[in-house]
């Protein structure tokens, strides 16, 4: 009988032991995944444009930007900023892609011989990144592959693109050469932009050599991101200036980024729910099978505290128990998923082409001391079924 009823705690604490595993293993896999998502998407954003942007505050169109003078103090006052990590001209320009057979309407986006092509490069498909130098305008462009699929171009192939000359209703036609084809998962930028030259609008807008769009400015500490802009916005720009963050011009994405963080509580609290049930439930189940016990020691004068505190005891170690699979399992999990990349994401829909990882420190950190203390904490309420059991009742019906 009594390896019986030894036999049938053991089950018990095994199906709460095996509950907090899977909640914790559950946890830690889906804040790496959304942490993951969280970082790679913000890194292909910020790498493309950065996190601020600065440009002229008149009523500029969509075919006209008004240019911004470079050469004004007020960006040597801004490279000064230890927050910064860099900052670059930049010019737009809506432009018609041509081939024999396919014509697509784009945004060039020109660049000068000191932007940091890491990001590109990085998510380079084919080719070369365009060769810009000081004092000749490149007639390479770089063109995403959702382009370059539509258009059925590929590298060292030339195209036509067409501008809108400044004082002219008739567009300029210009051949250029496929240097490179990037890939970023973003079709906010892939269906949207080529890169060129800077020099290219400054011709076309007959704009002077010190004559830009506006800079994009790259942080240090992204998440200093909304500090910074308004701290330059209202410190160091006059009123022919503005400026914007990324997150103003792509509030999608950042709201869809958020959402995720909040399927990520929701699967946090959830799973704490799930463990703590099966806790409360397990030592109620562990509290009654051990009743004519409990009886036994109130009879020899064992305080109503000092027995809690032995099923408490026993419930901490199946608690630690699951944290310590419950890590192994989801620690596991993740680092498969990095190396091998085994889940694998339709990109157009999650702007990645395999499910992200990111494992940090303070978050495991706090989902093993937050379950255990939870759980502990919502213990002591079937512990105080300890204090109903009478013990001369229980020793006479056992």
């Amino acid at each position: 009988m009594v390896a019986g009823k030894n036999t049938f705690s053991r089950f018990i604490a095994n199906i709460a032991i095996i509950a907090i595993t899977l909640s914790v293993s559950v946890m830690i896999v889906s804040t790496a995944i959304i942490n993951g998502f969280t970082f790679e998407i913000q890194e292909k954003i910020f790498g493309f444009w950065g996190q601020i942007t600065i440009f002229h505050s008149g009523d500029g169109n969509a075919s006209e930007e008004i240019p911004v003078d470079k050469s004004l103090p007020i960006f040597s006052e801004i490279k000064k900023m230890p927050e910064l990590e860099s900052i670059n001209p930049y010019a737009t320009k809506p432009v018609i892609l041509k081939t024999r057979d396919e014509m697509e309407g784009m945004m060039l986006k020109g660049v000068d011989e000191n932007y940091n092509w890491n990001f590109l490069k990085k998510h380079l498909v084919v080719g070369n990144i365009p060769k810009i130098e000081d004092g000749a305008i490149s007639r390479e462009i770089l063109i995403s592959s959702t382009t370059a699929n539509r258009l059925k171009l590929k590298v060292e192939q030339a195209v036509l693109v067409y501008f809108m000359k400044k004082g002219s209703n008739l567009p300029i036609g210009k051949k250029f050469t496929v240097s490179g084809i990037y890939n970023t998962g973003l079709d906010e930028y892939d269906q949207k932009f080529i890169i060129a030259d800077i020099g290219l609008v400054q011709k076309v807008n007959k704009w002077e050599q010190n004559q830009v769009g506006g800079f994009e400015l790259k942080l240090k500490d992204f998440n200093k991101m909304d500090i910074i802009e308004d701290k330059i916005y209202r410190t160091m720009l006059d009123q022919t200036l503005s400026s914007s963050t990324i997150k103003s011009q792509l509030p999608n994405i950042f709201e869809w980024l958020d959402l995720q963080k909040m399927n990520e509580f929701i699967i946090l609290i959830l799973m704490i729910i799930v463990a703590t049930l099966n806790m409360v439930t397990a030592l109620l189940i562990l509290i009654l099978d051990r009743t004519k016990m409990v009886g036994i020691l109130k009879a020899v004068g064992a305080k109503t505290r000092t027995i809690q505190s032995i099923f408490l005891y026993k419930a901490a170690y199946i608690i630690l128990n699951g944290l310590f699979w419950g890590n192994l399992i989801g620690l596991t999990i993740c680092f498969l998923q990095k190396k091998y990349s085994i889940i694998t994401l339709p990109e157009k829909e999650y702007y990645l082409n395999v499910a992200p990882i990111k494992i940090e420190l303070l978050p495991i950190l706090g989902i093993n001391i937050g379950t255990f203390t939870i759980c502990l904490l919502v213990l002591l309420i079937p512990s105080l079924f300890v204090s109903k059991i009478n013990p001369v009742k229980t020793i006479r019906f056992n």
